[in-house]
């Protein structure tokens, strides 16, 4: 068999396929597959020959589409040059979501272990990598200010080469309000910041309240905010709260009882 040609964003094809509109199975409880698909803007399905697609003259679509594409690419192909198969397409779809490596076999078994939430970039790993660089700011010795600025501005970069789906736009808008928040001296709230990136997700697409990934993560999200962290600050929060600054004895008194005695 022959392997089909790499297209780019923005190139021009013509081919004859097979229309059909998209079906979702009749087993209750299964996923809304045209659903899915209409929120991705896709309302029809086609099949087509591989050796029918010709190749038109000109490009198309938006120029900072096709750079964000390019790069994307680029950085695709130097990490297929560190690793060889099959960590390469591992390393792919954990760092950009980019799962076209990863064999079917591979799939199952992290579908069966139960952590094929590895190959899906989330929130989680863009506020790994965001803490990770202000970290690192940091350790270049770089001003809190101007580590918080650089960390935001990579942190978007990164966000921008990979599917920008809504757990990562809701991390990232979290992130911003966040670090923003610390700039201004102002206080942080945990509810008041995912409610914000909420309000700003829905303000751009308003269909995305009755997407299952809006509702997925928000709700993990928000069980984290609301009863989590609550929780721990009335807990063992407090108990932390005692042990920090050790060698400051005026510390002493401005603390509960027992806080001063654990001291």
């Amino acid at each position: 068999a022959v392997a089909p040609p790499l297209y780019d964003y923005g190139q021009r094809l013509r081919l004859r396929a097979r229309l059909r509109p998209p079906t979702n199975y009749r087993n209750p409880g299964s996923m809304d597959y045209v659903g899915w698909l209409r929120g991705q803007g896709i309302v029809v399905l086609g099949s087509a020959k591989s050796t029918g697609v010709e190749l038109l003259p000109g490009l198309g679509g938006s120029p900072v589409e096709r750079l964000r594409w390019r790069l994307r690419r680029r950085v695709l192909d130097e990490m297929a040059a560190l690793w060889s198969a099959p960590y390469a397409g591992l390393f792919q779809a954990m760092v950009l979501g980019e799962r076209g490596l990863v064999d079917r076999e591979q799939r199952l078994e992290f579908q069966r272990s139960g952590t094929f939430q590895l190959l899906v970039v989330s929130g989680m790993n863009v506020a790994v990598f965001a803490i990770f660089l202000l970290w690192l700011m940091r350790r270049l010795r770089l001003r809190l200010e101007y580590a918080m600025l650089a960390a935001m501005a990579l942190t978007a970069s990164y966000a921008w080469l990979t599917n920008l789906g809504t757990p990562i736009l809701r991390s990232v808008l979290m992130i911003f309000a966040y670090e923003i928040a610390a700039l201004l001296n102002r206080d942080r709230a945990p509810l008041n910041t995912v409610s914000l990136a909420a309000l700003a997700l829905l303000a751009w697409n308003p269909a995305a309240l009755f997407d299952a990934s809006f509702q997925m993560t928000f709700l993990a999200v928000l069980t984290i905010a609301g009863l989590a962290v609550p929780l721990l600050e009335r807990t063992t929060g407090l108990w932390r709260g005692a042990l920090q600054n050790l060698d400051d004895v005026g510390r002493d008194a401005t603390l509960p009882p027992r806080q001063a005695q654990l001291r």
